[in-house]
């Protein structure tokens, strides 16, 4: 405040600002009752931070999920209302699962050579980094612990939410998504005639066959169940309204090729699927920050 603009002319501009910047709500959140706390996964810090009551965690992803575990280690009841999101094994066979993944070319996988675009879209799997070695977790887990695992949130209607049928479903999914992780790596394995390690004992990692964790609840009414607090794990989106620049397509999504803008001198890094699975996450900056580099060049010369 109280300094001059400044204007400076560059050839070309890198745009680095991501997707991960402005928390996504949804529209149901003006239908709670105003007394209800609000907050988004971004700004949770701890349970200390929340009122006295129940909480209710919107979203089951990465986010989510830690919130969760976070909140009943501190004797919180805790409802999650989930989606369907993968998860993986956080160690297997003796190895992190991001280690096989990089070894096995996972994170390379481009985004043109996709049959399924929708898996661009798709959260980020449920795991957690803390304790030494990070953890696994699962929907079945997270009820083992205390959490009350319902269906994904409908509708509010006065003081209650409306929920689906389908946490048995999410529960399916997450468990179906493990298995198909472990077979990969298993495969990799094989295709090398390598001897795989032993499995080791990973408790959170079992699938819930019969989806006993869940919940049949179809409504949760806030008032009885002493629901103080809603924290909203539900993502984030960009924020390019500062961009005025024709680099935008009729739905508003920016257009490139692999970060380079027909819009001459203009360039995007640092968002997911820019080219590959690893473009999202600190371990594909090299890789796009090196193409964008050459492009740069290439231009100015």
């Amino acid at each position: 405040e109280g300094q001059a603009e400044e204007s400076v002319l560059s050839r070309s501009v890198v745009i680095a600002s991501g997707i991960q910047r402005t928390p996504k709500f949804p529209p149901l959140r003006f239908n709670l009752p105003t007394d209800i706390l609000q907050l988004h996964a971004a700004d949770y810090h701890n349970p200390q931070g929340l009122p006295p009551g129940s909480v209710v965690i919107v979203g089951s992803g990465q986010s989510g999920c830690q919130i969760t575990e976070d909140l009943l280690s501190a004797g919180r009841t805790v409802y999650v209302c989930t989606s369907k999101v993968g998860r993986g094994p956080r160690r297997y066979r003796g190895r992190d699962l991001l280690d096989w993944w990089a070894e096995m070319k996972f994170f390379d996988v481009t985004y043109d050579s996709l049959e399924d675009k929708s898996i661009s879209r798709a959260a980020q799997p449920q795991i957690s980094g803390v304790g030494r070695y990070g953890h696994t977790v699962s929907l079945q887990n997270l009820a083992g612990q205390g959490a009350v695992i319902l269906g994904r949130l409908l509708d509010v209607e006065s003081d209650t939410l409306l929920l689906g049928d389908d946490a048995a479903e999410n529960v399916h999914f997450a468990d179906d998504f493990s298995r198909r992780v472990k077979e990969g790596v298993d495969d990799y394995l094989k295709s090398l005639n390598i001897e795989p390690l032993p499995l080791e004992d990973d408790p959170a990692d079992m699938p819930d066959l019969e989806a006993q964790c869940i919940s049949p609840l179809r409504e949760l009414n806030l008032r009885e169940s002493n629901i103080s607090t809603v924290i909203w794990a539900t993502g984030f989106t960009g924020d390019f309204s500062w961009l005025n620049l024709p680099v935008f397509d009729e739905e508003n999504m920016l257009v490139h090729e692999r970060g380079v803008s027909a819009e001459r001198g203009v360039y995007f890094v640092g968002f997911p699927w820019l080219n590959s699975r690893k473009s999202g996450i600190i371990y594909g900056i090299k890789d796009d920050a090196g193409y964008i580099a050459d492009a740069i060049r290439e231009q100015l010369a």
